[in-house]
């Protein structure tokens, strides 16, 4: 009957408790995670108005407080509410009370993960759960190091990676020439894709991972990966500006007046002008021309590289061009190339995405540069990485090139009158603009596509055609 009447006693109070809270303490405001033992000092921007109320003191307890805080203590393992009013409100508060064990572990993981931004712990239960975001690797093995030495079983790791750790993983793969295997965020959790050659190689990839104490998920493959296919197209937009100022001199010129007769240049036809040299109140026919004409576009290289993903492909078109360098004890030839160069590394995942790092260059030889009969040479070259889905298209423009040009057309004999001859001259001034403009579309294929079949077999026609006219004899002196 005693326990009994214990057990109605405390339900009666629980219910007035209740009853008597008002309806805006319903929501909790904050949770406060304790252990046995453990006190927490709870601070409020306001003042508390007045008298706090728990639901169950024997999973935790009030043990002194002030105008604006509160300090309390865990006793058993539960969780209970705290309710604080504060002006004409109540705060309630959560207590989550923890076994002694996992107060422990909560601050001997604390102190072990340091001032690692971004990471926080919490004790749920008696389990703790490490969550939060990594923004490098180095950061995620350290939590990862952390639940392996608290022991996995009390110890739970929600921790996801920034896209900057992500960088970094993929940087080390890099350093460490695991070029065909790429880091890829996705719901902040790091999926490895990509293939490799070898069993050796597989586990040069998981000695990583497990030097790094990385939390992946490994999907590469052991083999040939995927095929990439890369269409370039080099295409060069020129624009001509040519400005004509001065005398345009006609297909035949006739004169007449003081000099003796008529001086035909050339047969007379009808573009012609008629000008008096002998009477100067007349003015002089001449035209001022001013003319812009616009060129248009030409392709300098087609090619389509095909390589595996994660390989390198490199292409080279043009020629190359003896260069003596000279020192005071020999004398050698360099051999410099110039045309279209280009190298290009793709690399493929499972979801379609393709990563594009290209080098491309486009110089020519420029004899108006040269020095003591050495050309020079006019480069444009762009190196970028850039993120592409299967079957886009990039286009990197804005590689000009400018070539000026004056060309002078004079009267004979008059042309040449100090002066006077500026009358009888015609310049020309041409300004021609290029723009090189270089347009990529990376595909994945396979050996048994159809494109595949059919570029090969464009490729075979091709050859023997042209195989037509070629005549092969090795016994031809």
């Amino acid at each position: 009957m005693k326990s009994l009447s214990i057990y109605t006693s405390t339900f009666l109070f629980a219910c007035m408790m209740l009853v008597s809270l008002p309806v805006g303490a319903q929501s909790i405001s904050q949770t406060v995670n304790l252990s046995v033992g453990q006190s927490e000092t709870i601070r409020f921007e306001g003042k508390i108005s007045g008298a706090m109320r728990i639901l169950n003191p024997r999973i935790a307890d009030v043990v002194s407080f002030a105008t604006d805080s509160v300090t309390v203590v865990g006793v058993s393992r539960g969780v209970t509410d705290l309710y604080v009013p504060i002006g004409k409100d109540t705060v309630r508060i959560r207590l989550d009370v923890s076994d002694v064990t996992v107060g422990k572990n909560v601050r001997s993981i604390n102190q072990f993960l340091g001032s690692v931004e971004g990471i926080y712990t919490q004790a749920v239960g008696e389990k703790v759960i490490i969550d939060g975001y990594a923004y490098t690797a180095s950061d995620y093995g350290r939590v990862m190091m952390a639940v392996e030495l608290f022991d996995p079983k009390n110890v739970v790791n929600y921790t996801k990676y920034r896209p900057s750790a992500v960088e970094q993983i993929n940087k080390t793969l890099q350093s460490a020439g695991m070029t065909t295997v790429k880091a890829n965020l996705i719901a902040g959790m790091v999926f490895l894709e990509g293939a490799v050659g070898s069993k050796n190689e597989m586990d040069k990839l998981k000695a990583i991972i497990e030097t790094l104490h990385l939390q992946v998920n490994n999907l590469v493959t052991m083999g040939e990966g995927a095929q990439v296919q890369v269409k370039v197209r080099f295409m060069e937009i020129s624009s001509r500006n040519m400005v004509n100022f001065g005398l345009e001199l006609p297909e035949a010129l006739v004169l007449s007046g003081g000099l003796e007769g008529t001086i035909p240049i050339m047969p007379s036809g009808q573009n012609q002008m008629v000008f008096n040299v002998q009477s100067p109140q007349e003015l002089l026919n001449f035209k001022l021309n001013l003319l812009f004409k616009t060129g248009n576009a030409r392709i300098l290289a087609e090619p389509k590289l095909v390589c595996s993903s994660g390989s390198k492909a490199e292409m080279q078109v043009g020629g190359e061009i003896p260069i003596p360098m000279v020192t005071s004890t020999s004398s050698t030839i360099e051999w410099k190339q110039f045309g279209i160069s280009l190298s290009l590394q793709p690399l493929a995942n499972s979801r379609g995405n393709i990563t594009l790092n290209l080098k491309a260059e486009v110089s020519d030889v420029d004899w108006s540069l040269a020095v003591n009969g050495v050309p020079g040479f006019r480069n444009r070259k762009v190196s970028t990485t850039v993120n592409l889905q299967e079957g886009s298209t990039l286009i990197i423009s804005g590689l000009y090139k400018n070539n000026r040009s004056k060309n002078i057309s004079r009267f004979p004999l008059l042309g040449h009158i100090p002066i006077l001859g500026e009358l009888f001259k015609s310049r020309e001034y041409q300004e021609e603009r290029s723009s090189l403009a270089i347009m990529v579309t990376p595909t994945i294929v396979h050996a048994d596509q159809i494109q595949m079949k059919e570029s090969i077999q464009l490729v075979e026609s091709r050859f023997l055609d042209f195989s037509k006219y070629l005549y092969w004899d090795v016994f031809l002196e």
